[in-house]
């Protein structure tokens, strides 16, 4: 494996740098540029997929099947598999299952069938920063296992998703954004913990920085956080359907070796100092994002379970001679038969609504679907 002094040191005549796998040597020179380009093949996928729809189609559904063609006929599976097994290909094409279902959603018009797709994104990304928290538990790697903890209860509550028209003169149009009740603060913990998270696999660190990088940076381009779902759904799928595509080049390419024991500590280090932003940022007291939903929920129970132990105590059974004298005979003839039970309720406590207000962009169309 390059290290990081062959990584960053591209003078010629120097063929000891770069990779070696398989009996492949490839140049740090190519790996740098192969990386780059890849860098440069996600951003624009996911820019233009966001702001077309007809692009979406062409592009994602489109390096999808030329992927898996070349996957299929040329038995390619040199990349990942032998390391992962078919976990590692049912992982990749998860992404693309979940960039499908947003272009349903994208496209649909019923409310029925947006709020199903709120859900299983919601459900797929939890399934994702899950997974990658149970990889750190057994590599000791606590810190970055914590900071997974508290990005998994941030995430948006699926009734946070809103479907913004682009197009604010055509009314019904189906050019709609797939918007979530993101923040600037949980998109730079997922960042710096998913950053770390990668970059502390040694083997693809450079590789796993890039498309990390490429959602955090759209957002930070075009201030739309309630955006960086979309963005990370459609840059991940072109990664990985492009290393899939390219192989067995990317395959080697994409192994270039940037771990360094010391930086992966900072990056611990700097997980737990986000963490710590992230919980007392003021605006990060919202009523729509899962941890607060779970906690509504709890509290819920708990005075639920309070207030009918009161009911109980405070019951009183009142015969109905007694209840007519005191209406002074009003209820004569028309009280039940027999005793009635008086519940003495102080008052109702209703939870705190799940739905937050959603980021809108200064351009963005004021018609908006909400669930």
């Amino acid at each position: 494996m390059a290290n990081l002094s062959a990584c960053f040191d591209l003078s010629a005549g120097e063929p000891q740098h770069g990779v070696q796998v398989d009996g492949w040597h490839i140049p740090t020179q190519a790996c740098v540029f192969a990386l780059l380009t890849f860098a440069v093949l996600d951003w624009t996928s996911a820019k233009v997929s966001s702001e077309s729809t007809v692009a979406e189609k062409v592009i994602q559904v489109g390096q999808v099947f030329l992927a898996t063609c070349n996957l299929v006929f040329t038995k390619n599976y040199a990349w990942g598999y032998d390391t992962y097994g078919w976990f590692f290909y049912a992982k990749i094409y998860s992404v693309a299952i979940c960039t499908f279902v947003m272009m349903a959603g994208r496209q649909s018009q019923s409310q029925k069938t947006r709020l199903y797709v709120a859900y299983s994104i919601s459900a797929m990304l939890f399934a994702n920063i899950l997974e990658a928290m149970l990889a750190d538990l057994p590599r000791g790697r606590y810190a970055n296992f914590i900071a997974g903890f508290v990005v998994l209860l941030g995430i948006p509550h699926p009734h946070s998703t809103t479907y913004v028209t682009h197009d604010p003169s055509r009314e019904g149009s189906k050019r709609n954004s797939f918007a979530q009740a993101y923040t600037v603060e949980w998109a730079t913990l997922y960042f710096v913990w998913n950053a770390n998270f990668g970059y502390s696999w040694k083997i693809n660190s450079a590789s796993n920085l890039i498309h990390v990088s490429v959602s955090y940076l759209l957002c930070l381009s075009t201030t739309r956080w309630d955006l960086w779902m979309q963005y990370r759904a459609y840059s991940l799928n072109t990664h990985f359907m492009g290393r899939v595509l390219f192989a067995p080049f990317t395959t080697q390419a994409m192994f270039l070796d940037i771990y360094i024991p010391e930086v992966a500590l900072a990056g611990e280090l700097l997980t737990l100092a986000v963490c710590v932003y992230y919980a007392n940022a003021e605006r990060l007291h919202p009523t729509n994002n899962i941890g607060h939903a779970l906690l509504s929920t709890i509290l819920r129970s708990f005075r639920n379970r309070s207030t009918d132990e009161r009911v109980e105590e405070d019951s009183t059974v009142i015969s109905v001679s007694d209840l007519d004298a005191a209406l002074g005979g009003a209820s004569a003839g028309t009280g039940p038969k027999h005793g009635t039970v008086m519940p003495s309720i102080s008052g109702a406590s209703a939870g705190p609504e799940l739905l937050g207000e959603h980021q809108r962009a200064s351009g963005a169309n004021v018609k908006t679907f909400q669930f």
